[in-house]
């Protein structure tokens, strides 16, 4: 039993070996977030920050600062992402070409 399981492995990896093409992984891209002020995203980098810092050294005082930079990017992206969303909605208006065609991709 052991033989033939040898056996069938190495035939195995000398086929993957032969006919399957090895490429390089391509690192995932974050979708581009256009909507998003430059204020916001360094507000999520400043956030990020203080996240790694109350990770290493577990203070109140680390804590209360990520609480207080968490609480106000949150703020920021939701209203960066309504902004987005009026603007948005305002340009369909009066067009109904362009309305269905939005409904119709994204829901």
């Amino acid at each position: 039993m052991e033989d033939a399981w040898k056996k069938f492995e190495d035939i195995l990896h000398k086929a993957i070996e032969k006919h399957v093409p090895v490429i390089a992984a391509k690192k995932s891209k974050v979708a581009p977030r256009h909507w998003m002020m430059k204020a916001t995203s360094r507000s999520m980098s400043r956030r990020n920050v203080a996240w790694k810092k109350y990770r290493e050294l577990k203070t109140e005082a680390n804590y209360t600062k990520y609480k207080r930079l968490r609480n106000e990017t949150n703020r920021k992206v939701k209203e960066d992402h309504l902004a987005y969303r009026r603007k948005f909605w305002s340009h369909l208006k009066g067009i109904p070409t362009k309305f269905y065609g939005f409904m119709t991709t994204h829901v």
